[in-house]
């Protein structure tokens, strides 16, 4: 029985591959009517015969050619006149292989034909062939150049992907699509001149060409697709012809070395990331007469005019007012980006808007703002600082992950959820104060915060993701104001060594609960006192005054009194703008106003407006220098000078101390090009002219007019005194 199996075995393998051996030349069939010879002493394997070889893609037990076995032997191979087709995988893998005759029968390449022969230097395509098929020529990384002939229409995806080699390529007039991938990570390809028959640049059909300086497109072009130039770094600029109507998703993104883009008025369709990246672009313009793109007020960007979207950016864009949402990607790893001004008709920072700006040292994010995208900020490693306005709710996924330099974070009582990851790896992070609006905090949302030595859960939190302070190693005290535990999970934190503070009567609760009652040292905590209901605010004769609470406060029923934030200065009339705030967070720089008594101001939980604001309150006593350390900031101190009887802003001088509960201005040094001056004067903005309304703003040919609080016309008015000026309330 074992002979028979034995002979069996041997006569199945040989009807299977047809194969006799005779010394050292292996023959068999590989195609109807196509033959197959191998001397493994010369080296050269004979294909020959007419009609297609066969396709080995579905080769029986194994997707290789009958010679796969003596592929190490094959130096070259002959094919003879009569063979139509080259069969898919049917020198796959031949690393030997350094030289291909192939006759003007041949009309196909297939698929993965000569697939990582990485051996071959040069082939000859005979001008017979019209199909290049999928990676028929993918990974023969010692390929130098290529001519294709003009007999063939389709570049083939993946066909020379790659090539690392590969220096020249001649595309001839006869193809009309370069295929997907189709010279992918030919990383020696120099130049490429597409013909004028190519409609469409298949999707990453350049992508990683990373020695890539000069593309010629054609005005035949219609479709530049999905990435089909993505980190082509060596390339310095390219035209877009008038034909295009389709730039795809990355088509042009991490072109690090472009440093200028104009978009046709063709052009109706630009994908995400079209031009992300491309950390040298100094100039973006979209021609006039697109209908579907802008380049409004000189932006440097392009803006899709019906939603008013900036969609990619560079370090040379000003936002214009009227946009409102900063696109998905706009600024992705704009590495040269290092500030930028948001403006108040922003709602949406899309995501990934600022990833990888990794230049951007800080960023002011107006109250108009009330989504933070996905991603939005991740890996702004230079940003040292945050204030996240009181309009958002949800801080979104990854928003700040990676910023390893921020060390302060400002989140609102308007937000009420922190995303998963949102402070993922912010190793500088040393402190966060979570509002008591916040009800979830997101997985991993803090986790690798190995500066974070302290954190304090509000009441309001009743789940925290898994993960959300993983591996926070300086973490040592944990303060949780909730008497009913929060739902965690066993990882939330890493380990139980902290101390766990609790509400007075809490530990039992907290020593019952799943997974807090690991945590071997928990500490009730020491009732504090109440929130008070008001506090009392009292304004001295000159009827106004400087102020800070630790509480939010609603002045907006509070008869006779006003309060002000400042929100904007005129560097060229040296004018401060102060604008009415019905309610005020803790902590708010405030300017009062009033008769001279004291005032009742109702304390609230928190304050759901939120401005601009240049004052800096003081909590408690403060040094305050003339500027701040790194010297963007210039500070001012409400007082009484030498050359006025009314309270102005002067500069502070060195080392001065500000009491606790007022508040001092704080103007960006740029604005300054002199020596800022003495004194500010102030601009009240009440939302309407004045509590005066038959004053009306008057001028003649030399003069605005003025007048006083009683609305008498006033000559010479004092420096320091309280006036009516253009219909304003202002202080000269």
């Amino acid at each position: 029985m074992k002979k028979i199996y034995i002979k069996q075995l041997l006569t199945a393998i040989l009807l299977l591959c047809s194969v006799v051996v005779n010394a050292t030349v292996y023959s068999g069939t590989c195609g109807t009517n196509v033959n197959w010879s191998l001397d493994t002493e010369t080296g050269v394997l004979e294909i020959t015969g007419t009609g297609a070889m066969t396709n080995y893609k579905n080769y029986p037990a194994s997707s290789q050619s009958p010679w796969s076995n003596y592929s190490k032997y094959i130096t070259s191979i002959n094919i003879s006149n009569g063979i139509t087709n080259i069969g898919d995988y049917a020198f796959a893998y031949c690393s030997s292989l350094t030289s291909v005759t192939i006759p003007n029968s041949v009309t196909t390449i297939g698929e993965r034909a000569f697939y990582n022969c990485s051996g071959l230097t040069s082939i000859e395509i005979p001008n017979s062939v019209t199909t290049i098929g999928e990676s028929a020529f993918c990974v023969c990384t010692g390929l130098t150049s290529i001519e294709i002939p003009n007999s063939v229409t389709t570049i083939g995806q993946s066909a020379f992907a790659y090539c690392s080699s590969l220096t020249s390529v001649t595309i001839p007039n006869s193809v009309t699509t370069i295929g997907e991938r189709a010279f992918f990570v030919c990383t020696g390809l120099t130049s490429i001149e597409i013909p004028n028959s190519v409609t469409t640049i298949g999707q990453s059909a350049f992508a990683y060409c990373s020695s890539l300086t000069s593309v010629t497109i054609p005005n035949s072009v219609t479709t530049i697709g999905e990435r089909a130039f993505y980190n082509c770094s060596g390339l310095t600029s390219i035209e877009i012809p008038n034909s295009v109507t389709t730039i795809g998703e990355s088509a042009f993104c991490v072109c690090t070395g472009l440093t200028s883009i104009e978009i046709p008025n063709s052009v109706t369709t630009i994908g995400i990331s079209a031009f992300s990246g491309c950390s040298s672009l100094t100039s973006i313009e979209v021609e006039s007469g697109n209908t579907k793109y802008d380049s409004r007020d000189n932006c440097n960007a392009i803006i899709e005019t019906a939603i008013n979207t900036l969609i990619a950016g560079c370090a040379y864009t000003i936002i214009p007012n009227s946009v409102t949402t900063i696109g998905q990607s706009a600024f992705q790893s704009c590495m040269g980006l290092t500030s930028i001004t948001i403006p108040n008709s922003v709602t949406t920072i899309g995501i990934s808007a600022f990833s990888g700006c990794s230049s951007l040292t800080s960023i002011e994010i107006p109250n108009s703002v009330t989504t933070i995208g996905q991603s939005a900020f991740q890996s702004c490693m230079g940003l040292t600082s945050i204030t996240i306005p009181n309009s958002v709710t949800t801080i979104g996924i990854s928003a700040f992950s990676g910023c390893s330099s921020l060390t302060s974070v400002t989140i609102p009582n308007s937000v009420t959820t922190i995303g998963e990851r949102a402070f993922f790896v912010c190793t500088g992070l040393t402190s966060i104060e979570i509002p008591n609006s916040v009800t979830t905090i997101g997985q991993s949302a803090f986790a690798y915060c190995s500066s974070l030595t302290s954190v304090t859960i509000p009441n309001s939190v009743t789940t925290i993701g898994e993960s959300a302070f993983y591996d926070c190693t300086g973490l040592t005290e944990i303060y949780s104001l909730a008497e009913t535990p929060a739902t965690i999970e066993n990882d939330t934190f890493s380990g139980y060594s902290a101390t766990l503070y609790v509400p007075a009567g809490a530990k039992a609760a907290y020593q019952a609960a799943d997974y807090w009652k690991n945590f071997t040292n928990i500490v009730e905590m020491t009732p504090t006192e109440e929130t008070p209901t008001e506090v009392t605010i009292t304004i001295g004769q000159y009827g106004t005054a400087t102020y800070c609470s630790p509480y939010a406060l609603d002045f907006s029923e509070v008869e006779g009194l006003k309060a002000y934030t400042a929100t904007g200065y005129n560097s060229s009339t040296g004018v401060v703008t102060l604008t009415r705030a019905q309610t005020a967070e803790d902590a708010t720089g405030l300017f009062l106003m009033g008769e001279p008594g004291e005032y009742r101001v109702p304390v609230i939980e928190y304050s759901s407006d939120y401005m601009l604001n240049m004052l800096v309150g003081t909590l408690e006593a403060t040094a305050v220098n003339n500027k701040t350390d790194d010297g963007n900031y210039i500070n001012f101190k409400y007082t009484i000078g030498s050359e006025s009887s009314q309270p102005m802003f002067y500069q502070f001088e060195d080392g001065s101390t500000l009491s606790a509960g007022k508040a001092y201005l704080q103007l960006p040094a740029r604005l300054f090009t002199t020596t800022a001056s003495k004194s500010i004067s102030l601009r009240f903005d009440d939302g309407r002219l004045t509590d005066i309304d038959r004053v009306e703003s008057e001028s003649n040919d030399t003069q605005t007019i003025i007048y006083d609080l009683c609305g008498r016309r006033v000559s010479k008015p004092a420096k320091g005194g309280i006036y009516i000026k253009n219909g304003k309330k202002i202080i000269l």
